[in-house]
């Protein structure tokens, strides 16, 4: 099968996809396209009774000058594998049934139909990444799977059984050699697209550009193992995000990174903002309210559980977190004092230690007055006394309670 192809002063002459080397008889990585198509067997002298006619042929074409037939050096005589040269424009048509009977056939039609179709596929869709089901009419009812034939093309490829001259004729057309491979490249191009208008590739799950989620894809890539399984791909991978944005993986979550990347964006001097401090809540970017990050971000709890890095940035951009707030007496030790305060009180006031359950009593404590449900707490200290410490147990057996003693 020949293949058109223009001369510089616009004549058609014909190339042939030929193997450099004669191709061997089981030849099966051509399948894959049309059902039942098979390849044909290398013609040689003994193949065809008619040897001395076909002699004569090229004797005849040789006296022409259109072509000749010489044997290739280090190889078999001319007389088993000749060489063709073209001087002048044929009829493609001419030249393959030349080919086919009289020196090598065309090393595969069934391959050289798939790559002819596939050529005009790229033609009309400008890409040659086909679909798996893809099929085209040929006529004359004929119809051939160009999904499954590129998919076989890949299969050999991968595998290294794939001609190189094949893979550098499917190459130069744009043959998609890896379906992911392509899909990462293009959420690349993308994800570059989406750093120059956020500043960073800590990109919102939800973000969608030209129909690629690229937020949960950068997120799907940013687990482990989400680059791939081979090391040498992922590397590549890796390196090709980092190009974009050096922190598009961070150590810690990518919200916070989106955040601090739309601050240090606000503080820049293109932004015209002065300190973080003018960053006030309620300032939003692409939907966030930075200023009510930042706020949070200076919070001595929030502070101490970042990382020293995330630290390192904060302080970067004029943040050190709030003084700590003065630790408060807890709940238990305050409510003992005020009960044994207020049971002194009660004793000195009544004499008695008999107090009930219901009375209240008032005591001032620093200048504050308490009101303290005495009755409960005396019952409360009984039933617990258990768990109470020997210096509580002391102070309660000091004021004559002798269950405390």
């Amino acid at each position: 099968m020949a293949l058109p192809t223009t001369t510089a002063r616009g004549q058609i002459t014909s190339v042939l996809a030929l193997d450099p080397q004669q191709a061997p008889a089981d030849d099966t990585d051509d399948q894959g396209g049309r059902a039942g198509a098979a390849d044909e067997e290398t013609a040689t002298p003994d193949d065809h009774p008619d040897d001395d006619h076909d002699q004569e042929d090229q004797d005849e074409d040789r006296g022409q000058g259109d072509e000749e037939t010489d044997a290739a050096p280090g190889t078999a005589s001319s007389s088993t594998t000749p060489l063709l040269r073209f001087s002048l424009p044929r009829d493609p048509g001419s030249v393959a049934l030349f080919l086919r009977t009289h020196v090598l056939r065309p090393d595969s039609e069934v391959w050289l139909t798939g790559y002819n179709v596939l050529r005009g596929w790229v033609r009309e869709h400008g890409h040659a990444q086909v679909p798996s089901g893809a099929t085209v009419e040929l006529g004359d009812d004929d119809t051939f799977g160009l999904g499954s034939w590129v998919a076989r093309q890949r299969q050999l490829f991968k595998s290294g059984a794939l001609r190189p001259w094949r893979a550098d004729l499917l190459t130069e057309i744009g043959m998609v050699w890896s379906v992911t491979d392509a899909a990462f490249w293009r959420a690349v191009s993308v994800a570059r697209r989406a750093f120059e208008a956020y500043g960073t590739l800590a990109l919102p799950r939800s973000l969608v550009i030209d129909g690629v989620n690229i937020g949960q894809t950068l997120t799907n890539y940013r687990r482990p193992g989400g680059l791939g399984t081979d090391p040498v791909r992922a590397d590549e991978r890796r390196r090709a995000l980092e190009a974009i944005d050096p922190e598009w993986n961070p150590a810690w979550p990518a919200d916070w990174q989106r955040h601090y990347a739309a601050a240090r964006d606000l503080l820049s001097e293109e932004q015209g903002a002065t300190s973080a401090a003018d960053i006030l809540p309620g300032i939003t970017v692409h939907g966030s309210d930075v200023g009510a990050w930042l706020t949070r971000q200076t919070d001595p709890a929030v502070w101490a559980g970042l990382l020293p890095e995330q630290r390192k940035r904060l302080e970067a951009l004029g943040l050190t977190p709030l003084p700590a707030a003065p630790a408060k007496k807890t709940a238990t030790a305050g409510a003992f004092e005020r009960g044994v305060r207020a049971l002194e009180q009660y004793k000195a006031r009544t004499g008695t230690l008999t107090v009930p359950r219901s009375h209240i009593e008032t005591v001032v404590i620093d200048g504050e007055e308490h009101f303290v449900k005495l009755g409960v707490f005396l019952a409360n200290s009984k039933t617990r006394r258990a768990k109470l410490t020997a210096d509580k147990l002391t102070q309660l057996a000091a004021l004559g309670l002798e269950w405390a003693a």
